[in-house]
């Protein structure tokens, strides 16, 4: 077959047709990459993603509360993704107004309110024992 198409006429041919289709397939490939709008986390909540972990975490903490009470949660997997998904959407919007408002506390100041929490004090200071009990 390829004896045949010796001709500089057929080969510019045969080379126009796979360059065309080659550039063609690589072009429709990356317009459907670019314009999928695949979220790569579980949700995507006012430009924020949440990460699939934290989804899976909440599910899975859900399905052994429900197991723990012995409730078959076969026919409910459905219902306890759909709740999960609703408490970490829930979650981040309250998440955000907080941050919004300025009610967030930072890292310091959530250490001080530990330290001073009287279950977790011996004698008046704080007791790192006590609070790893926990």
């Amino acid at each position: 077959m390829f004896t045949k198409i010796s001709g500089s006429k057929w080969k510019n041919i045969v080379l126009f047709i796979t360059v065309f289709t080659f550039v063609a397939t690589s072009l429709v490939a990356v317009l459907v990459y670019k314009f999928s709008g695949e979220v790569s986390g579980a949700a995507e909540v006012n430009g924020k993603e949440i990460p699939i972990y934290e989804f899976n975490y909440t599910y899975e903490m859900m399905a052994r509360n429900l197991q723990n009470q012995n409730i078959d949660i076969t026919a409910f997997k459905k219902e306890i993704a759909k709740q999960a998904m609703d408490t970490i959407i829930e979650n981040e919007l309250i998440y955000q107004q907080a941050e919004k408002e300025g009610l967030l506390a930072t890292k310091e100041q959530v250490k001080e309110e530990i330290l001073n929490i009287p279950a977790f004090q011996s004698n008046g200071k704080f007791d790192k024992n006590l609070y790893l009990q926990i």
